[in-house]
């Protein structure tokens, strides 16, 4: 968390969290790290006798001034090593590895060329950081040669093998991804969220009205601007405890944008270096005091830049503790929802490698999973990927392409619901200084599936009031995945995420009031309202009847769809909880067709949702059946939206 200048740029640690912020006509040299220092001493190994006796002398005293990092010196003396022998190899390349150490690339990719030219055997070393310059230049052609020329220089089993690999393969790969660029036109959510400070880390809320990211305005603080119509509105500093004297930063928000993920370092309840803790929205809009995840989520390493699904259930995270697979690991623990304990972490092994993965963003669709490592093929020192699960488990990564990532590093990105809008930060020419957050619409081909929002609040039909804690559920019908499943706070408002093409049953109970029911049939002709809903929840009284909108039948039959199982459990769970009440299953049509037949089809439906229940609830004499053909229509039988309406099964309270 402290500004620290290296190497000509500015990087700043958020909580362990790298994003890098480059100054003007300054070059960014993170992929020679762990090169370069040792590069200077290391190149003396391939050092051929020159048979003269001044260069040789010259050469010796250069490698003192080396070592004592000055470079003034070496180079002069380098020089005059040059001038006794204008073929002396290892004097160009260490002059080289000079001028690459004070960042002169230009004197340096000239050197290398003369130390590779007078060479008299293959040497590694030039070929290798010559192939590191022209990398960075995005020279990935030429690159990619050097690399090969390197990799050809070694012997079989050279342990530096697999260090030149991978560069030749990130060079390759580069070179087509340029030659075939994703469109990428980035713009800058402006001086409303930007400042000359460094802005980074966005978070948006899932209906797109919240964005909250970390501002470093001396300490790092959290911020938050509301969108309106498309409009970024000015930004506010989030009010204590979430904000405090000390830094915060690495954070997400849960769907709704109720609950905040945050990471801390350094406190006083804190497990290790840096911990996850959860905050929540009041009802008068600020947050509460952040409570530490606990010791299962957090240990003595480090732990931070949490993303939480859409449920709330799983959250992924990076962490450095033992166990993984390389220096930082991307992670996942389940919420069990009986007693909001989290489960032991789990490490993703086919997202993580050796090296570093972070910054997980999973996207609402519980499908999608962003994130960025330095350690798979890709264009720079740090790249963004996706990986898709299939069965709930990760497939193989995919780089986000170029000019999305770049030679430069990729830290983190955030993709809103419809996955068609990225977030990310970034230092470019025309920002407000320091680094800005810009948006840009994603391309298809690493898009996630599309995901609705429905949001809405619950209240009681009979007063208008806001109804406290129901339960709601939300299920997958066709795989009978529990998409949602939670008592409703913070004043019964509730926002829940669904993917397109799916179709999904919603119930929502509360002791004394009917359960609701409602169905989501979210195939490619939906179209997007407004969204937003008021339920009303009908207490329990005689005459009180709800529709039953996740009972399905075959086309003009009463054979139950398999679908039906789940209304089926919840309305035997149901009348368990209200065993004194008497209860019918009414069966109603549309007005197609005769009447009779109408009036036996509804009748016959309603018999086997009867006998269906009769099989597992109590006291089975408080229920009865009864079918009313196409006599009660509650919506036009002119449209067919209206006859999909009239076609119903209903549950009505006879005696309470």
């Amino acid at each position: 968390m402290k500004k620290q200048t290296n190497w000509g740029f500015i990087s700043i640690d958020i909580m362990g969290f790298w994003a890098s912020s480059f100054l003007t006509n300054t070059r960014h040299f993170s992929l020679f790290f762990g090169n370069i220092l040792m590069a200077i001493v290391l190149s003396d190994a391939s050092l051929l006798a020159q048979g003269n006796p001044k260069a040789e002398t010259l050469y010796s005293q250069s490698s003192a001034a080396v070592d004592k990092k000055n470079y003034v010196e070496a180079i002069k003396l380098l020089n005059q090593t040059i001038q006794k022998d204008q073929k002396f190899a290892d004097a160009y390349i260490r002059l080289a590895d000079v001028y690459l150490a004070i960042q002169d690339t230009q004197l340096a990719t000239v050197n290398y060329r003369l130390g590779i030219k007078y060479a008299t055997t293959p040497n590694y070393f030039p070929y290798f950081k010559l192939g590191l310059i022209q990398f960075e230049q995005m020279q990935y052609d030429t690159a990619a040669a050097l690399f090969q020329q390197a990799k050809n220089s070694l012997k079989p089993k050279s342990f530096r093998l697999k260090e030149v690999d991978k560069y030749l393969q990130n060079a390759l790969f580069s070179a087509n991804a340029l030659k075939n660029p994703q469109p990428f036109k980035p713009i800058n959510l402006g001086q409303n969220v930007n400042s000359v400070f460094n802005e980074y880390l966005p978070a948006l809320s899932a209906d797109g009205e919240i964005l909250v990211f970390t501002r470093q305005e001396g300490n790092e603080d959290f911020y938050e601007t509301a969108i309106q119509n498309g409009y970024y509105q000015p930004a506010i500093r989030l009010d204590p405890p979430l904000n405090t004297d000390e830094n915060e930063g690495g954070h997400c928000l849960s769907a709704d944008g109720q609950q905040i993920f945050l990471t801390a370092c350094n406190r006083t309840d804190g497990v290790g270096s840096c911990d996850l803790y959860t905050s929540t929205r009041q009802n008068n809009g600020t947050w509460s005091k952040p409570q530490n995840l606990g010791t299962t989520i957090n240990t003595n390493a480090w732990e931070s830049q949490p993303s939480i699904s859409r449920d709330g259930n799983t959250l992924y995270f990076a962490s450095t503790r033992l166990g993984g697979k390389g220096k930082s690991d991307i992670w996942v623990s389940q919420k069990n929802t009986n007693d909001n304990q989290w489960s032991t972490p789990q490490n993703l092994e086919k997202i993580n490698t050796e090296e570093t993965e972070y910054s997980p963003f999973i996207h609402p669709d519980s499908q999608t999973l962003y994130f960025s490592s330095n350690g798979k093929t890709g264009l720079g020192d740090y790249d963004l990927y996706l990986s898709r699960s299939e069965k709930g488990e990760f497939k193989t990564a995919i780089n986000l392409g170029y000019p999305i990532n770049t030679a430069k590093s990729e830290r983190s990105i955030s993709i809103n619901l419809d996955g068609t809008q990225g977030f990310f930060s970034a230092q470019r020419q025309g920002g407000f200084g320091g680094m800005d957050i810009y948006a840009f619409q994603l391309p298809k081909n690493i898009q996630p599936q599309r995901v609705i929002y429905f949001k809405g609040a619950i209240k009681n039909e009979a007063n208008n009031q806001t109804i406290d804690s129901a339960f709601l559920s939300v299920i997958d019908l066709k795989n009978k995945e529990i998409i949602y499943n939670n008592t409703i706070a913070n004043g019964n408002k509730f926002l829940i995420c669904l993917n397109q093409n799916e179709n999904y049953a919603m119930n929502i109970q509360k002791k004394g009031f009917l359960f609701y029911s409602e169905n989501f049939a979210l195939d490619s002709n939906f179209k997007d309202t407004t969204n937003a809903y008021v339920i009303y929840l009908k207490p329990i009284k005689a005459g009180a009847s709800v529709a039953l909108k996740n009972i399905f039948f075959e086309s003009n039959s009463f054979i139950l769809k398999a679908q039906s199982i789940n209304e089926l459990q919840t309305l035997t769970d149901f009348f368990k909880q209200n065993p004194d009440t008497h209860f019918e299953i009414r069966g109603h049509t549309d007005d197609t067709g005769n009447e009779k037949n109408n009036q036996t089809l509804s009748t016959q439906r309603a018999k086997q949702v009867y006998e269906t229940l009769l099989k597992t609830i109590p006291n089975p004499q408080r229920l009865t059946y009864k079918g009313f053909g196409s006599t009660k229509p509650i919506a036009s039988n002119q449209t067919e939206q209206g006859k999909s309406q009239n076609r119903r099964t209903e549950i009505v309270v006879v005696k309470h």
